[in-house]
């Protein structure tokens, strides 16, 4: 799992800007459609939302605003927020990677291009397996 973006599809494989348009619209659709990705990528996203509350009322004079500020506390208040989005970063990569990413290549497969089901390598009509994972063609339908 790439933590900056995730892996949609092989490197080498270079669609046009409109073919990807219309994959993300597809992958989308068919995400809205599937309950359970929908539900786990929500759950997951809001992992951190819930971490930040706790936080807030575990120290609830940290975050009041009329007890003064002191130089340490904006420190502190702002090395919990890069913390914060740091972890809303992971946790959104991890939602992605586990309910977005397959509808991406799903999509993608039903255009015609064949790529590996699992990890989005390009695949040649003579593989019977994906070079990169190694997953025979009858694991990735």
């Amino acid at each position: 799992m790439n933590l900056i973006w995730p892996k949609f599809h092989d490197r080498d494989y270079r669609p046009g800007h409109l073919f990807m348009m219309r994959i993300h619209l597809l992958a989308n659709l068919s995400m809205l459609r599937s309950f359970r990705d929908t539900g786990l990528f929500l759950l997951i996203s809001l992992i951190p939302v819930a971490i930040l509350l706790l936080m807030l009322s575990v120290f609830p004079l940290t975050f009041d605003a009329t007890t003064g500020v002191s130089g340490s506390i904006v420190i502190l208040l702002l090395l919990g927020l890069l913390a914060f989005y740091l972890v809303q970063h992971v946790a959104f990569m991890v939602a992605m990677d586990l309910t977005y990413t397959p509808h991406v290549r799903n999509a993608i497969r039903r255009q015609g291009v064949p790529i590996c089901q699992h990890c989005g390598q390009l695949l040649h009509t003579d593989d019977v397996t994906c070079p990169e994972c190694g997953l025979s063609s009858g694991q990735l339908s």
